[in-house]
């Protein structure tokens, strides 16, 4: 609510309570700085194809939520209690470390390892059969932090591609059964996967996903008559009808959540600061090449709904290279704006004091052009993919 609104008395009148669950949490850790006992309450990657250990997804979460504590008291300037939750996300990224994780590295090859975790027997038969470096695990070590060094880091993008690509398979485990360019996330991998892979500059990856028509797969629920999004990835097909009615939902958001993505990332409008005052535009076109039946993605037009106004993003891309980018940015708000459209000589007359070029940097592990612009609404045009022209 509050970046989206940049109202602040909903962080405030809720900080009290908040911070006494926080200690109930503290007085209940099944050791230090490891979550509690999930025995019986353990959820998990929800209906995930390939499984992650609740304990395993206990910790992330309870680091997770240690984070957005510590960024919440720097919001309302309680220094004291962000100085607290920032040492103890510290301690909960140790503690996972020690717990979960194994990294072993040599001249020829590095070998990382987040393991199992012991899962729940409650809830066992609801997360998908058990493998250490799933899909989910490796997303939420790489969006939290919960790496020592480069290297760890490099190693969890890889697995990770590599695990979504699924080329080779090892034939005993679960992904030998599905199709490249596939997912085997639950409900909490199915959030942080595409925006994870753009982060990591993998854009193209994520693209894949979105495009896949296999189960399981967003356009698999389509190509099998989906009108609203499934609880579960294969809660029906034309071929086998509906699936295990034990918990089938038709009408069940979770899954839906790559629509953040794809207006974040695809189209490319993220909040900068609070209630989109501050508005980061950074499209990212579709790079990747056909793979099935359906076509890449060569243009997008959105608008998103701000509490200032009216916030627009348009672009044309041709074989993955950026053509045209067309915006708007509303009343009393700025804009940072970030193209792939590197190596362009910008040419515009537009005045300075309206549009302003940076320069070339990294954004997203990926080379583009920075701006900084105030409300205006602009066209951009890449000519022969060396000149940029702001009209």
């Amino acid at each position: 609510m509050y970046i989206h609104t940049g109202d602040t008395g909903i962080i405030y009148n809720n900080w009290p309570a908040m911070n006494r669950y926080m200690d109930y949490l503290r007085n209940h850790e099944r050791s230090r700085y490891l979550a509690p006992d999930q025995d019986t309450t353990g959820y998990g990657d929800w209906i995930a194809f390939q499984g992650t250990g609740y304990e395993v997804m206990a910790d992330y979460c309870y680091g997770y939520v240690v984070m957005l504590m510590r960024d919440m008291a720097d919001i309302i300037c309680d220094y004291d209690k962000s100085e607290f939750y920032g040492n103890y996300f510290n301690g909960l990224k140790e503690m996972f470390y020690r717990t979960h994780v194994t990294y072993n590295k040599n001249k020829e090859t590095k070998q990382l390892t987040i393991k199992l975790g012991m899962g729940s027997p409650v809830m066992q038969d609801k997360g998908g059969i058990y493998e250490d470096n799933s899909q989910t695990v490796l997303l939420w070590l790489l969006k939290l932090g919960y790496y020592k060094n480069d290297d760890i880091y490099e190693e969890a993008v890889k697995l990770l591609v590599e695990n979504i690509k699924n080329e080779n398979p090892e034939s005993s485990g679960v992904r030998a059964g599905y199709s490249i360019n596939s997912l085997s996330v639950g409900f909490l991998g199915v959030n942080v996967i595409a925006p994870v892979l753009t982060e990591a500059g993998y854009s193209s990856v994520a693209y894949d996903l979105l495009l896949n028509t296999e189960c399981p797969s967003w356009l698999y629920e389509v190509k099998n008559g989906a009108t609203t999004i499934w609880e579960r990835w294969d809660s029906y097909s034309i071929k086998n009808g509906f699936g295990d009615s034990e918990m089938n939902s038709f009408n069940h958001f979770s899954y839906g959540s790559i629509a953040e993505w794809m207006y974040c990332y695809m189209v490319g409008i993220s909040a900068g600061r609070e209630g989109f005052k501050h508005i980061v535009l950074q499209p990212v076109p579709d790079t990747g090449t056909q793979y099935n039946e359906e076509e890449r993605i060569s243009k997008v037009n959105a608008v998103y709904e701000s509490c200032y106004g009216q916030i627009k993003s348009c672009w044309t891309a041709e074989g993955g290279r950026l053509v045209s980018y067309k915006a708007t940015i509303p009343a009393n708000t700025t804009a940072s704006i970030y193209l792939p459209a590197e190596g362009c000589l910008v040419e515009t007359k537009v005045p300075s004091d309206i549009i302003k070029y940076i320069g070339e940097t990294m954004h997203n592990k990926r080379k583009v052009m920075h701006f900084e612009a105030v409300s205006d609404s602009y066209e951009f045009m890449v000519s022969d993919l060396k000149k940029l022209e702001i009209i």
